[in-house]
């Protein structure tokens, strides 16, 4: 009877002894993760996808450290009748009153340079509709649709945009007007995948554009910064959707060229690629 208690009690102690030391590693997990945990819940609950309204009588870009003051802001309607309406409207309002107008829309042109001090600001955004023809392999879309609106609606019908962003909230208009470029490897910017467009010029005309309909009008709008006329909507090239599979790879920034262009020669079928520098202090371009 002595021999088991003995035994018990033993048990008691080894049991109490790994409780002991199952608690310490909690308490240390728990201080050496709280901060990190906290980092990321605090992160998540401030990136909330927000839509920011400047104050009455101001204008802002997406990084909210240009606030400029602006005569009023347009938004435009997403019926193409009334929005064209309004547009000649307020351009024969800025013409009589001698105000300038700025365009925008996901307003990520940042720095202030697309926000005209004490003028007429349109907020495209509400024009966003679109329309899928499939046999022309053609996407008709709105100025201001965004691609984060344009993916899904043609994922859904097994589609995908031909020039594929790397950010999701820029708006067709915007991304027109600076010609800027995709992920895809060896391609060209997106004017490439620019058919045909409608534009609303200074006297409130509209007309059509293309390569082979007022081609130098077409060249100059894309990547015009809005400077030839306000675009109100286009014709994009569309492809099927296709899975791809994702490689990722790290090594110092002045062999990206050299690398890039082995994985390139190595792998026939690649069809994106995108870089991104290192910028902390410690490794700042390595």
């Amino acid at each position: 009877m002595e021999c088991k208690v003995m035994v018990r009690d033993r048990w008691r102690k080894i049991l109490k002894r790994l409780g002991l030391v199952l608690g310490l590693v909690v308490a240390v997990l728990v201080v050496v993760g709280a901060r990190p945990v906290f980092h990321l819940l605090k992160t998540t609950w401030n990136d909330a996808n927000e839509k920011f309204e400047s104050k009455p009588g101001t204008a802002n870009d997406a990084s909210r450290l240009n606030e400029t003051s602006v005569v009023e802001s347009w938004k435009i309607p997403a019926d193409p009748d009334a929005a064209e309406k309004q547009l000649a409207v307020l351009l024969e309002e800025a013409r009589a009153k001698h105000l300038k107008v700025s365009i925008a829309g996901a307003r990520h042109s940042m720095g202030g340079h697309t926000i005209a001090r004490d003028g007429i600001v349109i907020d495209m955004l509400p024009f966003n509709r679109m329309e899928l023809d499939k046999s022309r392999m053609v996407l008709h879309v709105q100025a201001g649709a965004r691609w984060s609106e344009i993916i899904p609606f043609l994922n859904k019908a097994g589609y995908s945009v031909e020039i594929m962003q790397s950010n999701d909230d820029f708006s067709i208009g915007g991304s027109l007007s600076v010609n800027c470029h995709g992920w895809q490897f060896n391609r060209p910017p997106i004017d490439s995948s620019v058919e045909t467009m409608r534009i609303m010029l200074a006297n409130g005309e509209v007309v059509k554009c293309s390569r082979t309909e007022r081609p130098e009008m077409f060249s100059l709008v894309l990547g015009g910064y809005g400077l030839i006329g306000i675009i109100l909507d286009a014709d994009l090239h569309i492809v099927p959707n296709e899975k791809y599979r994702i490689e990722r790879w790290c090594g110092p920034s002045s062999d990206y060229a050299k690398v890039l262009s082995k994985k390139t020669a190595e792998s026939p079928d690649l069809v994106m690629a995108y870089g991104r520098l290192c910028v902390t202090r410690e490794k700042f371009l390595e």
